[in-house]
């Protein structure tokens, strides 16, 4: 069985990752997706354009194995508070929602000035 579901953020809202190695990333469209696929969970950026290759998302070890014989779908029905903290519990980066006029100039800068 394949499940798919997507957090989408709008009006300049976004969502960044600042990764175990403390580097911050973001999806240019707001969108980050979860994916079964052969009974793993996949999580992902979702760039939602073909010339955008979309980015997997470290998870702790134990989550595949936490979610292997789940039927349903982790964020079913589930909030933008509850995907939150799932997204900050089970993966090894720390997510956010942030508003930006420029995303990608703001992430650069978090970036350069290597907030930490």
């Amino acid at each position: 069985m394949n499940g798919y579901s997507y957090f989408d953020t709008f009006n300049k809202y976004y969502v960044i990752e600042k990764t175990k190695n403390g580097e911050y990333r973001y999806a240019s469209t707001g969108s980050l997706a979860l994916h079964k696929r052969e009974n793993e969970y996949e999580l992902e950026w979702w760039s939602g354009r073909t010339n955008i290759p979309n980015q997997s998302i470290e998870v702790k070890p134990e989550y595949n194995e936490y979610y292997q014989d789940s039927i349903e779908h982790p964020w079913k029905d589930k909030d933008a508070n509850y995907i939150m903290r799932w997204l900050n519990y089970w993966t090894t980066g720390e997510f956010s929602i942030v508003y930006s006029e420029n995303i990608k100039e703001y992430v650069d800068s978090l970036n350069q000035a290597g907030i930490f």
